[in-house]
């Protein structure tokens, strides 16, 4: 009996859970362990395990048993962003094809295109620009080697030339030079467009979260440690607020491409 159907057996027969955060990297926790963790101190359910370490076909069983695609690990991390991450090329496409997020950021604002970059992975850039991801997409990232840099407002390109990753800032500059030829005359490109303007246009305005009056308030005139709070929670909102509309906008371009 392999490892895949003692899998299969745990969630089948025995009611294993396909949304409890793992002890990511616990090696006393069974199912983590067949799924193939790496030791982090990062809990996350069993597909995003699986989407981490490239086993196809774990992914797909729990997919057929209604494993959500887009369960988070605790730092917001889904499983698309993880493989992009790992440079699981085959996987990330797996997922893309079973309506994925490929936008989704961690809970610092980091994409899984950014994630990409700073790892020096061509592949999923050129994987993820085939697709349709914004590489002008700007977002935070942790680098160095410690994790103790922050890079803000960072592109792909910005994050990758950091890293000294020539090829992906070469590769994501020409890409650059050809939308910018294509956009001549045409449409402002989506990262010079208001939010509030891309949500009304998406038709999802009336779902974006409106800034509390008290976060005003505690940033003009707060102490210092109360304005640290306030921007902990607008980075929450705005965060929210670009993911319901990068949904949307993705969701509108399938179906315009499927038209």
């Amino acid at each position: 009996c392999g490892q895949l159907d003692v899998l299969a057996y745990l969630f089948d027969e025995c009611n294993a859970s396909l949304t409890a955060l793992c002890p990511h990297g616990d090696p006393l926790d069974p199912e983590c362990e067949m799924l193939g963790y790496e030791p982090m101190p990062n809990p996350a359910p069993p597909l995003f395990i699986a989407a981490e370490s490239g086993k196809t076909q774990v992914v797909c069983m729990l997919l057929k048993r209604g494993a959500d695609i887009n369960a988070a690990a605790y730092d917001g991390q889904t499983p698309f962003y993880a493989a992009c991450h790992q440079g699981q090329l085959e996987m990330a496409k797996l997922l893309h094809r079973h309506g994925a997020d490929i936008t989704q950021a961690d809970q610092d604002g980091t994409f899984p295109v950014h994630a990409a970059a700073c790892r020096g992975h061509l592949h999923i850039i050129q994987f993820l620009s085939q697709i349709g991801v914004n590489m002008e997409a700007r977002g935070i990232i942790y680098v160095g080697v410690d994790w103790n840099q922050v890079l803000n407002n960072a592109t792909p390109a910005m994050i990758a030339r950091h890293n000294g990753y020539a090829e992906i800032v070469k590769f994501l500059q020409a890409t650059s030079d050809v939308q910018s030829a294509s956009m001549v005359g045409s449409k402002r490109s989506r990262s010079d467009v208001p939010m509030v303007e891309r949500a009304q246009n998406a038709g999802v305005a009336h779902r974006l979260k409106p800034i509390p009056q008290w976060l005003h308030e505690t940033m003009q005139a707060g102490t210092e440690e109360e304005k640290k709070v306030a921007k902990k929670e607008l980075k929450k909102l705005q965060i929210a607020n670009q993911q319901v509309v990068a949904r949307a906008e993705q969701a509108r371009m399938k179906q315009t491409t499927l038209v």
